[in-house]
């Protein structure tokens, strides 16, 4: 017989796949002296061999995977990323409902009631009607002023409730399966034996009185409830019955923005005052989210176990938030000391919400107290502050041409605008995240074959929130430089209409670092004394108040002291729009660069009808 470690009939045992299993096992039998000049593919050996070839394969396959579900970063199933995740204290979460405060106000009740948890509430969502529940019971109290029963703050949170029920068992470490995978974990009553269970949160307070009950997800997604060991938490009764009372979200995150409600049943016989209003601070419901997915659990276990349950440096507050307030898409945390002034012994936070431009007021004080408060240093005062977001308005002109393309010129404009929609979600919308015009200006030209080029401007939008009827002090930050090409070049900057001095359709621009009001000059106007400016191929306007603040452009600020007492199209806001020094625009601080849709035109031109004119022009 051959020699084993000859290289003629080395048994080769890095290939995996079943071809190269397969030609390993040949060359090697091959190189064995009794198997010299034998037929290994017309003979019955070739089938041992795919046996062999085939098990092989298998075994490295299995045992390839089962390594990889080892590690957190390599899993793939949910079952194994969840079991990882446990083993650093790391539940998942749920789905959960959106939430909304409301104030109940009674017109014919003649005593005291009392609104039960679980009372039911209607709102519709597009044609569909869903229902929210109360979290708690509330009891009214009379308001001596209009001699209405009110309740105040009433919370209510998007879902359906559900009760499972077992019996303990003698069985070693029983778990209780709560059957409903679209349960919102956040709404569990446990009770076991008739006591009442909590949630354990921090196991260094729990002892083996403690009436707690533990939570994990378990096998096919569905979470489980289970007890101490009379050790570690109270350890029920053998033939105790267990009770998990609890909500299960049909929506999620789609429950998020509901704004009128009505009640779905009567409550103590007493008629609700139609419409119910929404609590101080609230403008919608929201909170609502999806199940946690695995790419978030990989992510927030190792940083959920670094952080042992503490808020001390911003990375603690961040990675609590985005675990315990599913709706946060970004948040930015920084210390007072960093402000102008400093403001010592605050932590500012700064969430953009997944849907929506900014969190309520109301959802700010439930974060600060529900998940701030309990754990951050008892002397430091959370302080939120709303995203400030920088617009950025696309003009795209295409240069495209019909030949190469079966598209029309409106179809290349949707499919140009899905391109920088697509841009503006991948690159944008978050804190520390910026807008590259040659990135934006390439996916354009790639879009389509059939596009030769594009001539892209942009611009920055900002939006003012002013009081109006008062005469207030205003600073608006774009934080880039503004574009300006020359001493006495006028009107970078422009605003949208606003009424002003009785005066409809006024505009702010800019001249030579002032800001003043304008309107548009009429022919009467133009040849009174009355003071008008020239803009640059815009026509004539009409000042009406030729200094109301100050720009700086290396800075991109402007300082205002003005008086509005309206929008021209009734919004709440004035928008302002400048051109950038630089055509890559930067966040700083807690600013978001983001792309609204209807900020974005696109205009097609047919490259041929260019390219034959400027050659007929060339004769």
């Amino acid at each position: 017989m051959s020699n084993y470690t000859t290289t003629t009939n080395k048994l080769k045992i890095t290939e995996l796949d079943f071809d190269s299993i397969k030609t390993a096992l040949k060359s090697y039998l091959v190189g064995q002296d009794e198997f010299k000049d034998y037929d290994f593919e017309g003979s019955a050996m070739s089938i041992l061999l795919d046996v062999l070839a085939y098990n092989t394969h298998y075994n490295g396959f299995y045992t390839n995977m089962l390594a990889s579900e080892m590690f957190m970063d390599s899993a793939t199933l949910r079952s194994s990323i969840v079991s990882l995740a446990k083993h650093l204290g790391y539940t998942p979460a749920s789905k959960k409902g959106a939430i909304v405060y409301l104030d109940l106000v009674f017109d014919n009740a003649s005593s005291m009631l009392t609104i039960p948890k679980g009372a039911k509430f209607t709102t519709k969502i597009g044609s569909d009607v869903h229902t929210f529940l109360t979290t708690q019971a509330h009891t009214t109290t009379l308001d001596t002023s209009d001699g209405k029963h009110k309740a105040l703050n009433v919370e209510v949170k998007e879902g359906i409730s559900f009760t499972a029920t077992h019996i303990v068992s003698a069985q070693e470490n029983q778990v209780f399966q709560i059957p409903n995978e679209d349960v919102d974990t956040s709404t569990l009553s446990v009770a076991a034996g008739g006591e009442t269970y909590t949630l354990a949160d921090d196991i260094t307070e729990v002892d083996s009185t403690s009436k707690v009950f533990f939570l994990q997800e378990g096998n096919q997604n569905r979470y489980e409830v289970y007890f101490g060991d009379g050790i570690i938490g109270k350890k029920p009764s053998v033939s105790d019955v267990v009770q998990i009372s609890y909500n299960a979200s049909m929506l999620g995150s789609d429950g998020n923005g509901a704004r009128t409600f009505a009640p779905a049943e009567n409550i103590s016989g007493a008629t609700l005052t139609s419409p119910i209003s929404l609590s101080t601070g609230w403008t919608r419901s929201s909170g609502g989210a999806e199940r946690e997915s695995t790419s978030s659990i990989k992510i927030q276990a190792p940083r959920q176990h670094s952080l042992q349950k503490r808020l001390v440096t911003h990375n603690d507050y961040r990675t609590r938030l985005e675990n315990d307030y599913n709706l946060v898409d970004s948040v930015r945390v920084w210390g007072g000391e960093e402000n102008n002034p400093p403001d010592y012994g605050s932590v500012y936070v700064s969430i953009k919400p997944k849907t929506g431009y900014v969190i309520s007021r109301g959802e700010q004080d439930r974060i600060a107290q529900d998940i701030l408060k309990r754990r951050n240093v008892a002397t430091v005062r959370p302080v939120f502050v709303d995203p400030d977001y920088t617009f950025v308005i696309v003009d795209t002109v295409l240069a495209y041409d019909p030949r190469k393309t079966t598209r029309t010129a409106d179809q290349l404009k949707v499919l140009v605008k899905n391109t920088i929609s697509n841009y503006n979600t991948s690159n944008l919308g978050r804190f520390d995240e910026y807008f590259r015009y040659s990135l934006l200006s390439k996916k354009i030209d790639d879009t389509e074959l059939g596009i030769m080029n594009n001539n892209t401007t942009v611009a920055m939008k900002k939006r003012l929130r002013p009081i109006y009827g008062v005469e207030s002090d205003y600073i608006i930050r774009f934080h880039n430089p503004i574009h300006r090409p020359h001493e006495g070049h006028m009107n970078v900057i422009q605003s949208s209409g606003f009424r002003y001095r009785g005066i409809d359709n006024c505009y702010i621009i800019d001249r030579d670092s002032e800001l003043m009001v304008v309107t548009s000059a009429t022919e009467e106007d133009r040849g009174s004394d009355i003071n008008t400016v020239q803009i640059y191929g815009e026509g004539t306007y009409r000042v009406i108040n030729s200094l109301v603040g100050y720009v700086d452009y290396d800075e991109g600020s402007l300082m205002m002291d003005f008086n509005p007492t309206a929008s021209n199209n009734g919004s709440e806001y004035i928008y302002f729009s400048a051109k950038p020094r630089i055509n890559d625009i930067l966040g700083k601080e807690n600013s978001i660069i983001t792309i609204d849709s209807s900020d974005v035109t696109v205009t097609c031109i047919d490259d041929t009808d260019r390219i034959n004119e400027n050659k007929t022009r060339s004769y």
